[in-house]
């Protein structure tokens, strides 16, 4: 998940998350992300597009446009009208898999999330996954995000409000799939920076080492983490692909 976009574009499909890093390699192809969208209109949520402060004025534009970038990306508006506060009751996925980044996009992600932690938490003795450990990683998302903020505030990867809460909300009766949006989200923007040389990824995951009991609690909780919710870490690896292509914000 932390290797340079152009690395993806020949990963077999099939595989959700397989398929959101190819997503993240369609976006290293063209010289800016301009180019790439208006050579395809359908591959990006219009609606997460257009918190661009550009967005109208170049989506109008012609050739002259394809080497400017969008960029001055409003995460608030995003995060609160875009994607919104949902809940897990009212989880109605329909997708189709076009428009990535929108809300369909995400509310099928978490849709998959349920299912699989309802499957893994009523089988418990047999499940596979250490979801201690993955819990563990969840309860530590807080400090994951000062310790991401203190190493890249000086990225411009969004706006120091932004910073306060850069994940996306979720309401459910249970903590783990409360809390899950938001390391999935740090981990992603963590992942892609490290793609982008901005942070080491050897030195994040000795972090979130740090933040366990034992060192392999890490790598078990991030495993059970991924497997849990591919399509939702695949949201945000592409999110936070977008966000670094097209800084400053």
């Amino acid at each position: 998940m932390a290797l340079p976009a152009n690395r993806y574009s020949e990963l077999p499909s099939g595989d959700p998350l397989n398929d959101a890093l190819r997503s993240c390699g369609k976006l290293s192809l063209g010289d800016s992300v301009v180019e790439l969208i208006q050579s395809d209109w359908s591959l990006l949520d219009v609606n997460a597009m257009s918190c661009f402060a550009n967005f109208g004025e170049l989506a109008r534009g012609g050739n002259e446009d394809l080497l400017q970038e969008f960029h001055n990306f409003d995460h608030s508006r995003y995060l609160g009208n875009v994607l919104g506060t949902l809940q897990r009751e009212r989880l109605v996925p329909d997708w189709s898999g076009g428009s990535l980044l929108g809300n369909a996009h995400f509310v099928c992600g978490l849709a998959e999330l349920v299912k699989r932690y309802d499957d893994a938490t009523r089988y418990d003795e047999t499940s596979e996954l250490n979801l201690g450990a993955a819990n563990k990683l969840l309860n530590c998302a807080p400090r994951f995000r000062l310790w991401l903020h203190s190493r890249l505030k000086a990225e411009k990867v969004m706006s120091e409000a932004a910073w306060n809460a850069p994940w996306p909300h979720f309401i459910a009766n249970e903590d783990f799939l409360e809390k899950f949006p938001r390391f999935a989200s740090l981990f992603a923007l963590a992942a892609r920076a490290a793609a982008a040389d901005l942070i080491s990824f050897d030195d994040v995951l000795t972090w979130l080492e740090s933040q366990v009991e034992h060192r392999w609690m890490g790598e078990d909780g991030v495993a059970a983490l991924v497997s849990l919710g591919p399509e939702l870490f695949g949201h945000q690896l592409l999110f936070w692909e977008l966000i670094l292509r097209t800084r400053p914000h």
